[in-house]
């Protein structure tokens, strides 16, 4: 769940790169607590990504629109 700029080799990513990072699945009182931390933010965003779907909420494919994977992994 990584994305680079896809521009340049990995590894001139520091000297030629525009942007690289990762994502991060969090909950949506955890987004509201990392929202509220922050110094700057586009105010306009924050209302449609709570009132989006929660990806939290898998149905039985495993899946919510393939926008992202989650493996179901036996915890034993």
């Amino acid at each position: 769940n990584t994305y680079f700029d896809c521009r340049c080799e990995p590894y001139d990513i520091p000297t030629k790169g525009e942007f690289c990072g990762r994502t991060q699945l969090m909950s949506r009182t955890a987004l509201k607590t990392f929202i509220a931390k922050l110094d700057n933010k586009i105010i306009e965003n924050i209302q449609p990504a709570f009132e989006s779907p929660s990806l939290l909420n898998i149905g039985d494919s495993g899946t919510y629109g393939a926008s992202y994977y989650l493996p179901l992994v036996n915890p034993n």
